[in-house]
Order: C-alpha cells, then sequence, then structure tokens
C-alpha cells in the first residue's frame, strides 16, 4: 500500500457529495427552498469538528494505538516529537506530501514482519456503540483476508444479508 502513491494521492484529494436540506420546522415560507448541493474535501470537516486540541490529542492516541496493533509500536516510539506534529499539520491543513512523508513509515512492513501483525480495524454501530478486535490480515494458509472475512470474524452471528 504504501508504493501506490497515486492511488493514495487521489483518496486523499477525494471529494464528498453533499446535501444540505432545511428541516420542515425551519421553513417559514410557504414554499420549500430548493436543497443545496456541494462536493467538499473529505478532511474539510475536520479540524471544526472540536477543541483543535483534543482533536489532535484523539488522533495521536488513534495512530498510536495503530501502531501497537500493526507494528508492536516500533514506528511511532522511534519518531520524534516534530515527525508526530508534521503527521498532525499535513492533516490538519491537507498537505498530502507533508502527511505522507511521515504516514509512509507507518503503512510499511519492518524488520522480519511479513505485512502487518494485525489490522486496526473498528465498526460503529448506529447506535454509537463500536466493536473493535484484533484482526490478523492473513488467513491460516497465509492468504489475504478480505473485508467480507474480518466482519464476519467481528460478527459471527450474522449472516450475509445483514
Amino acid at each position: 500500500m504504501a508504493n501506490d502513491r497515486e492511488v493514495l494521492r487521489e483518496i486523499w484529494d477525494g471529494k464528498l457529495p453533499v446535501c444540505f436540506q432545511l428541516d420542515q420546522d425551519e421553513i417559514t415560507e410557504i414554499q420549500q427552498p430548493d436543497p443545496f448541493y456541494v462536493m467538499v474535501p473529505r478532511l474539510s470537516y475536520f479540524p471544526l469538528v472540536t477543541d483543535k486540541r483534543l482533536c489532535e490529542a484523539h488522533y495521536m492516541s488513534c495512530v498510536k494505538e495503530a501502531d501497537m496493533l500493526k507494528h508492536r509500536g516500533q514506528v511511532m516510539s522511534t519518531m520524534q516529537k516534530k515527525d508526530h506534529n508534521q503527521l498532525w499539520l499535513g492533516l490538519q491543513n491537507d498537505k498530502f506530501d507533508q502527511f505522507w512523508a511521515i504516514n509512509r513509515r507507518l503503512m510499511e512492513s519492518h524488520g522480519d514482519q511479513d505485512g502487518f501483525k494485525h489490522i486496526p480495524l473498528r465498526i460503529y454501530s448506529d447506535d454509537g456503540t463500536f466493536v473493535q478486535r484484533l484482526i490478523s490480515p492473513k488467513n491460516n494458509d497465509g492468504s489475504r483476508k478480505t473485508l467480507k472475512q474480518m466482519l464476519l470474524e467481528l460478527y459471527p452471528n450474522k449472516s450475509e444479508g445483514n
């Protein structure tokens, strides 16, 4: 994945279609206003969510947790504070090259590892709860798992249609 720079760049530059509609309780005129459609950058909402220090702390905590699962914590522990800052500022300011220069280390295999030890997979439910477990990216025969296989590991009692 770390070598797919063009694909990663396209994902980074991706936009989401959003439709804004005024709630029925907010309409004070006879005719309802038309919906407003816009394409928003994928990361544009991120710094607006809450206090930036809290966002940064939560983000860095998630990155450290993911590194622990994927690399036994070996990557983040060798980074300096300036690397952590560059990672965060690249994300916050939508600077792909600045972000990727550091994030690349987190996406590569290290040492004697053949890929990641585990993949950090967290699935949120409609009620706000989430499920997160250690998921190995490979089957017993060494083949790569699909997303479907990983989801069935998280939810073994679910049928394919649910």
